[in-house]
């Protein structure tokens, strides 16, 4: 490196010491929050996952229900759905 700036070697070692401690702040905060999107992320794909589990749990017990009703019982089901909706 050639002494241009007019800093003695002492100097020159505390600005590399200062431009490192820069750096690796630097490189602290974007991975902790690298970590905190990457736990959200994978919280939101876990939660998804067990209302998934959950859905498709109770898609048997709907179904099993809606095939036991009468075709009077369908009618006032749907009119009622359609109502509400």
């Amino acid at each position: 490196m050639a002494k241009e700036d007019n800093l003695s070697d002492k100097e020159r070692i505390e600005v590399k010491k200062e431009i490192k401690k820069a750096l690796a702040d630097k490189l602290k905060e974007k991975t902790s929050a690298f970590h905190t999107k990457f736990k959200e992320q994978t919280a939101t794909a876990i939660f998804t996952a067990f209302g998934l589990v959950v859905a498709l749990a109770w898609k048997d017990v709907i179904t099993e229900i809606i095939s036991k009703l009468t075709p009077f019982q369908n009618l006032l089901l749907t009119a009622i759905n359609r109502h509400t909706n």
